[in-house]
């Protein structure tokens, strides 16, 4: 079990690589709901303009609890794909801040002489190719030395 919350807690250490998509993304997207925003707001606004002219009191009403309904349909949505993209933004910063993180740990290694040493990424980690660079390096210099 010990592992298992690990690696959990694994996924909510980020790099500074990860930190730079993470605000980028964020940012994105609260530029986004800002836009979104405004412009909704102008249309409500407009809408409810509109509804003000309405005779029948009770249509009034139906057609307001209406738009309350899409506005609120709207920023549910909006919440779920603000959730999603936090999600990716985690999963993005493990496949790429990762591996980031652990080449460079395995750099300083080769720096310090520790040529036995053997590290390896995830199967489908992005930068797997370089890593195995790596480790091809090491051996040369383990034969040189």
């Amino acid at each position: 079990m010990a592992k298992d919350q690990r690696k959990i807690s694994n996924y909510l250490k980020v790099s500074g690589l990860s930190r730079s998509y993470y605000l980028h993304i964020f940012a994105g997207g609260v530029a986004f709901l800002g836009i979104i925003m405004l412009y909704v707001s102008r249309l409500l606004s407009e809408v409810q303009d509109v509804i003000q002219t309405l005779p029948d009191p009770q249509l009034t009403a139906t057609v307001e609890d209406r738009i309350l309904a899409v506005a609120l349909m709207f920023f549910i949505c909006f919440a779920g794909f603000m959730a999603s993209t936090v999600f990716y933004m985690i999963v993005l910063g493990q496949r790429v801040g990762g591996p980031v993180v652990a080449i460079c740990s395995y750099i300083q290694e080769l720096k310090a002489g520790k040529y036995d040493v053997k590290r390896s990424l995830r199967k489908n980690d992005e930068l797997q190719a370089i890593m195995e660079e790596l480790q091809e390096l090491a051996d040369v210099l383990k034969k040189k030395v």
